[in-house]
C-alpha cells in the first residue's frame, strides 16, 4: 500500500479557502438578491458558487490523500472516499499539463458526482513517483491510445 498526501498548507489555500469564500459569496448573493434589482446577475454568480461548492465539497473533486493498493486506487477528501478497483476500470483518462503535474482524471463514466479528480502532484509528498504512476495507469489501460503510441517512442 501507498498513500499520497497534498501539503495541508497548499490543500488549505488552493482548495479550502475558495470553497469557503464561494459560500461567503452565495449567502451575500442570496441576501442581496432580495434587496437589488439585479437578481439576474447574482443568480448567475449563485450558480457559479454552488458549482465550486458542488465540485470541492459533495464530488470530492481535489483530493488531499490517495491511496493505491494491490488492487485499487482510492482518493480522499473531506472525509469521502471513492474506491476504483483496477479490474473494474474501464476508463481512465488523464489530461496533464505540459509544463507542471496538474492533472484532470476521469474514472470510467465520470458523472457529475464523482469520478472526476483534480490534482497537482507536485502538492503531494513523493510526487514524482505519484505523477508517474498515474501517466503509467493510464497507458496500462489504454495500451493503444495515442498518448501510449507517442510515450513508447
Amino acid at each position: 500500500m501507498k498513500e499520497y498526501r497534498c501539503n495541508k498548507k497548499m490543500f488549505f489555500w488552493k482548495v479550502t479557502i475558495p470553497a469557503l469564500f464561494a459560500l461567503f459569496l452565495l449567502v451575500i448573493c442570496a441576501v442581496v438578491s432580495f434587496y437589488s434589482n439585479y437578481r439576474l446577475l447574482l443568480g448567475l454568480v449563485g450558480l457559479v458558487c454552488i458549482y465550486v461548492i458542488w465540485n470541492t465539497v459533495v464530488t470530492s473533486s481535489y483530493p488531499d490523500r490517495i491511496v493505491i493498493r494491490d488492487k485499487s486506487i482510492a482518493f480522499f477528501s473531506y472525509g469521502n472516499c471513492q474506491e476504483y478497483f483496477f479490474d473494474q476500470i474501464k476508463q481512465f483518462r488523464v489530461r496533464d499539463a505540459f509544463y507542471s503535474k496538474d492533472m484532470f482524471i476521469r474514472i470510467n463514466d465520470p458523472a457529475f458526482y464523482k469520478g472526476r479528480f483534480w490534482l497537482n502532484a507536485d502538492y503531494f509528498n513523493q510526487g514524482e513517483e505519484l505523477h508517474r504512476f498515474i501517466l503509467t495507469l493510464e497507458y496500462k489501460i489504454h495500451p493503444s491510445s495515442l498518448k501510449a503510441m507517442a510515450r513508447k517512442r
